[in-house]
């Protein structure tokens, strides 16, 4: 995506060049002028209106003149500013529009009042899911008949990558996309194996390629990317190579070649910085005319879907001839460039201009490429080959989640509704660091919303198919009444943008039908023949549509034909093929009325105005609908329609039962006999019996009446076997498979209480209850009196008795392929210890359930037993480990608090020469005493071990059942070093190493530290640090000596004694290179290295 580039900015300036000509004014109108003035300097915005108001009075009763224009075209635009501000939106409309006229004659720069009259213009647009019909089709390469090609850019999300897995993109977007969006830079080689991995899934998934083919220039000897340079090609011949290989993968492929042209680089002449629409024009129809020789690739021509003032589409429009499709880069924008102005006046008009701010929509924003298309004939589907809402400003710092979710809703509903030329749209599934952030892979919210969007069959899932439906616009054409109707709503309301701001309500005489505040507002009717729609801002009713039934239609005409997710066709009445929608051509130009003229014009200075206020609105009172009554020849007719329409289905012979709740519901099961039947039944597919419930609820719609909600079952005449629930929801049929029934689940507690009861030395309870997918099994013990015989149990024991259950129900249920969920549970102490899933193959997974510590804060532990354990700890551990300690314990919430205390002038070093796992075990045996005293099995104990003779902390750790958690909080070797120090170079060296060469020079070299370089228990390096620079003659003797012995006597004996000293302090060794040491100077020089090998110099 080309950075969006910073668009010219209009300011509002007085339309007075100079002083404005005010001869031949009537003497009425100078008082009001002088309202207006003082109105204007006080910032009062209502008697400013009311002071214009009297001057246009004044004034349009006036001859024409100069003055008279002057002060009419100054007052309309003031007017409709005031309003604008006063978010009297109506009045803003009517005064604009009295100005536009005088504007234009006089080629002021009007692009304002003419943007501000779209956006004030408030609408409705009603749709009606059916199926396609004379829908606009225009026979372009790749085009559906109907539908709109889906897909996204999956390349920057972390899950998918460049490899473009298919099993890695479906876990994250379930939805079968029919396109995929690539980019290749002009210069980049697209056999790379990037690109490679994505054609192939393209391949192998029949999906439709978008390449953005990227320019860096207009002209295309500027226009490779400097990362492609093209060194020994010419960009013409780049150009033929990548054309040849696109053609030869045998995709289909849309070329969308120097995107964005009238914001970015591809409409930019490099050399010389200068915008060059010729220049890209000339490109474009190079590429189009090689790209044309090839029955599989198309051109997309796509510029963003707004640009600066001083570009325009018609620019860089490069003719009919060399485009296949118009596509367009459609970004809604918060705040206009991405920052909020701090200037009312201009902010307001850009977010006008800009369609950005309070005016952010996504359906505004295409208008003006479908003004472009239709003002110069331009008959072509369009794509939104990227788009994408913004859940981050990166330049603000600010997270607009909420902003982006009625953007996306309305982008992937209404804008595709009500533009249904609109073919194709691709998300832009990325967040650059410089850029806003779009991507759905890490915004939970978006990505949920997106997956909820694209699944909608008018969304084609396979490229070269079609969509089954259409949403079919009815606000003039009227309802097409049907037993169950989708009604959806595109609502447009000036300043209206934010989530659930808009309610829409659907309302039949005086009965409120439903509502809805998520675009696009759905709600499912049931025979209706009239409507009114109403719609509320923030609680008040601001707009209203009135829809009465099409007289033209026939019931049954539009029936939406079968789809996978739909009901099958021999279940659905019969309907006549649908044709093949027109080529749409626009062949006639439409009329245009000729400008009218006026003389030039002045204005008064931009003024400031208070909030809005609104009337109080009345709302029609909600009257429930009255439910007629059923008789039981009502019941028996329609039984008798079902026998004969669907009694032998799919080789069954059905019985239908049909009842009348008390609720005014209708209870339907439908069964078959067993013995005979139950063969076929369990061959059917689930859609074809999704399809024959479907069509049989339908039945009883339409002969008992839409009134009553239904839900019954499926199940086995013989056996009372229950295989299906179904009911309706929303207007649609819900299945929910019946793996247990109340019964079957007493009968199989009974024999897994018989078989299983006192398996494993235990005595053992069970739950059972089905869920709509699996089985819920609970295996439970009383802690108290088995916990430590579980304890002692392998896992495989504890899979064997898992499985031993599982085949009890299974094989009950008869039901070799049901997945069952449990958990093992301790009920004394209400704690789960393991969980388990059995899959439909019998495969179990064991997993031990991690205790949350946080749900025990009530548990509350006796003082009592907290004195007990501390006498325990006393009698059992005072003097363990050779060194006497004392212990504090309290009760937490919801754990124990432990210290443990040790004098350290006398034991400290006893502690420090204590293994890790010695102190380990000393703290186990703490926690199965306190255990024991406080009869609680999964006790958190927390606590710290002190020296408080020199008040350190030595180490924290937490005590948990089988678990010890210790962290050392003083660092061992610091003491150990100290130690060293003062026992080898100290009392044995002083400090120095006397050294005396092979012709009788002597020197002492100054031992200056040691070190104790250890990452864990395994490993040390020990590093002793001597001085040679002392005396320069110190280093010569070290070398005689070496050169005459081969070694320095009194520095390898140094290095013994430190390994000696510190082997069984830290248990490790020199012979198995556990432990080693290195002499070095001041300077780190290494000059002798210790290991298991011996000494090297």
């Amino acid at each position: 995506m080309s950075l969006f580039k910073k668009l010219s900015a209009i300011v509002i300036v007085s339309l007075f060049g100079s002083m404005p000509i005010l001869a031949n004014l009537p003497n009425t109108i100078w008082a009001p002028i002088d309202r207006y003035t003082a109105a204007f300097e006080s910032n009062n915005l209502v008697d400013q209106i009311a002071a214009s108001k009297e001057i246009i009075s004044i004034m349009e009763s006036q001859p024409v003149s100069e003055s008279r224009t002057n002060v009419l075209l100054n007052h309309y635009y003031q007017t409709a500013l005031a309003y604008m501000k006063l978010q009297d939106y109506s009045n803003a409309h009517k005064y604009f529009q009295l100005y536009l006229p005088f504007g234009q004659s006089l080629s002021h720069d009007t692009l304002y009042a003419e943007t501000a009259l779209k956006v004030l213009q408030p609408s409705i647009d009603v749709f009606q899911k059916t199926a396609p019909v004379n829908m606009p089709y225009f026979g372009a390469k790749f085009e559906p008949e109907n539908g709109v090609l889906y897909g996204s850019f999956y390349s920057s999300d972390p899950n998918v990558g460049v490899n473009y897995a298919y099993n890695s993109i479906r876990n994250i977007y379930p939805s079968e996309e029919s396109s995929l969006l690539v980019y290749l830079e002009f210069g980049q080689d697209v056999t790379d194996s990037y690109f490679t991995n994505i054609f192939n899934l393209a391949r192998e998934q029949n999906k439709l390629i978008v390449l953005a083919w990227n320019t860096m220039s207009s002209k295309l000897e500027t226009a490779a990317h400097h990362k492609y340079p093209l060194y020994n090609i010419s960009p013409v011949q780049y150009i033929d190579n990548t054309l040849a290989y696109l053609s030869s993968l045998g995709l289909d492929i849309l070329i969308r070649f120097g995107a964005e042209m009238n914001v970015g680089e591809s409409g930019i002449d490099a050399s010389t910085g200068q915008l060059d629409p010729a220049g890209f024009i000339e490109s474009f129809k190079l590429v189009s005319s090689k790209a044309k020789q090839y029955n599989n690739l198309g051109m997309i021509w796509s510029p963003n879907d707004l640009g600066s003032t001083n570009t325009t589409y018609e620019m860089f429009y490069p003719g009919n001839e060399f485009v296949d499709w118009v596509g367009i880069s459609a970004y809604p924008k918060k705040y206009f460039l991405d920052q909020i102005d701090p200037d009312p006046n201009t902010r307001m008009i850009n977010e006008v201009i800009f369609f950005s701010g309070e005016h952010a929509n996504p359906v505004k924003r295409v208008e003006p490429i479908i003004e472009f298309m239709q003002e110069n004939y331009i008959a072509k589907p369009i794509f939104i080959t990227e788009t994408g809402f913004h859940h981050f400003i990166t330049e603000l710092g600010e997270e607009t989640t909420n902003w982006a979710i009625p953007q996306m809703q309305k982008s992937y509903t209404e804008l595709l509704y009500k533009y249904p030329q609109i073919k194709g749209i691709n998300y832009f599934n990325n967040s650059l660091s410089h850029e806003n952030s779009h991507g759905l892979f890490d915004n939970p919210t978006l990505l949920a919303l997106y997956n909820e969007l694209v699944s909608n069959d008018l969304l084609i899932k396979y490229n070269g198919t079609s969509s089954n439906i259409s949403y079919k616009n009815i606000t003039s054409s009227g309802l097409e009444t049907e037993p169950i109707m989708e009604i959806r709503s595109s609502v447009y309301y000036p300043f209206a943008n934010d989530a659930n701001e808009i309610l829409v309500e659907y309302w039949s005489g005086n009965i409120l039908l439903g509502s809805s505040s998520t675009p696009p507002y759905t709600v499912t009717l049931r025979n209706v023949s009239d409507l009114t729609i109403n719609v509320k801002v923030n609680g008040q009713i601001v707009d209203t549509k009135q829809i009465s039934k099409n007289p033209y239609y026939i019931t049954g005409s539009s029936i939406i034909k079968p789809h996978p997710t739909a009901p099958p066709a021999n279940m659905l009445p019969d309907n006549n093929t649908t044709p093949i929608p027109p080529i749409l051509d626009f062949t006639t130009p439409p009329t245009v009325e000729p400008p009218v003229t006026y003389p030039p014009t002045d204005i008064y200075p931009p003024t400031t105005y208070p909030p809005t206020t609104y009337p109080p609105t009345t709302y029609p009172p909600t009257v429930e609908p009255s439910v007629p009554s059923l008789t039981r020849d009502d019941l028996e007719y329609t039984t008798k329609l079902l026998y004969r329409e669907i009694d032998d289905q799919y080789d069954v012979e059905w019985l239908f039962d049909i009842t009348l709740g008390r609720d005014n519901n209708l209870l339907f099961d439908i069964s078959f006999e067993g013995e005979d039947f139950l063969e076929s039944y369990l061959d059917i597919t689930e859609k074809r019996l999704e399809g024959l419930i479907y069509f049989a609820c339908e039945t009883l719609h339409s002969e008992l009446g839409s009134y009553y909600p239904i839900e019954g079952y499926v199940y086995d005449e013989d056996t009372d076997k229950e295989y299906l629930r179904f009911y309706f929801e929303d207007g649609e049929l819900k299945l929910e498979e019946i793996l247990m029934t109340d019964d079957q689940a007493d009968d199989i507690l009974d024999l897994l209480e018989d078989q299983l009861e006192e398996s494993l030395e235990m005595e053992w309870e069970f739950m059972l209850e089905a869920s709509e997918s699996s089985l819920l099994l609970t295996l439970e013990f009383d802690g108290d009196d088995y916990l430590d015989t579980f304890k002692d149990l392998r896992e495989g024991e504890i899979l064997d008795f898992v499985n031993q259950a599982y085949n009890i129900i299974s094989t009950y249920l008869d039901n070799d392929e049901v997945e069952i969920e449990g958990v093992i549970f301790d009920y004394d102490d209400e704690t789960a210890l393991f969980d388990f899933y059995i899959d439909e193959d019998g495969d179990i997974e064991l997993s031990e359930v991690e205790i949350d510590y946080s749900d025990r804060e009530d548990i509350e532990y006796d003082d009592r037993d907290l004195d007990h354990a501390l006498e325990e700890l006393e009698d059992n551990l005072s003097t363990y480990l050779d060194i006497e300690w004392e212990f504090e314990i309290e009760d937490e919430d919801g754990y124990v608090l432990l210290d443990v205390y040790f004098e350290g002038d006398d034991y400290l070093r006893t502690y420090r020469s204590l293994r890790n796992s010695q102190i380990r075990e000393f703290l186990a045996q703490a926690y199965d005493i306190i255990v024991e005293e406080l009869d609680d099995n999964y006790l958190l104990i927390e606590g710290t071990i002190i020296d408080y003779d020199n008040e350190t902390d030595w180490a924290e750790f937490v005590l948990t059942d089988g678990e010890v958690d210790m962290e050392a909080l003083e660092d061992e070797s610091d003491y150990l070093v100290a130690d060293l120090e003062y026992d080898i170079l100290d009392s044995i060296y002083d400090y120095k190493l006397a050294l005396t060469s092979p012709t009788g020079t002597k020197t002492e070299v100054e031992i200056k530290n040691i070190e104790i370089d250890q990452e864990d228990e395994d490993e040390a390096i020990f590093i002793v640090t001597v001085d040679f620079d002392y005396d320069e003659r110190q280093e010569d003797v070290w070398f005689d000596i070496l050169i005459k012995h081969d070694q320095v006597e009194i520095a390898e004996k140094l290095m013994q004694d430190i390994a000696n000293y510190l082997s069984p302090r830290l248990r490790l060794s020199i012979d198995d290179n556990t432990l080693n040491g290195i002499l070095v100077d001041s300077h780190d020089d290494e000059f002798l290295n210790y290991d298991a090998s011996g000494f090297y110099y």
